[in-house]
């Protein structure tokens, strides 16, 4: 679900290919918590989890190997795309509050 997220929303922005700079950190926290391991969703610790966030983001370039990652370190991860999203202009979704 996050993946094919990510694909439109590369797809929408005239990216060729998708990669975790496209997405939000705790989006790909979320989903690798609730998706991974394929054969046993949801089972992995709250480490795996971060280790597993770390190797995308390291893989995407975006962190460096040696960096950490946990719940202090994800909020100061940049992504490269952090600012190319825009509100839903729809006028039935209500605003979100930062």
């Amino acid at each position: 679900m996050f993946w094919s997220a990510v694909r439109a929303r590369s797809r929408r922005r005239g990216l060729k290919r998708p990669s975790a700079a496209t997405g939000r950190t705790h989006d790909a926290v979320d989903y690798i918590r609730r998706a991974m391991p394929f054969e046993h969703p949801g089972t992995l610790t709250t480490d795996e989890v971060y280790g597993a966030t770390a190797y995308v983001l390291f893989m995407n370039g975006i962190i460096k190997e040696q960096d950490v990652i946990d719940q202090t370190t994800l909020a100061e991860v940049k992504m490269p795309n952090r600012n190319g999203f825009t509100a839903d202009p729809r006028p039935d979704m209500p605003l979100r509050k930062k």
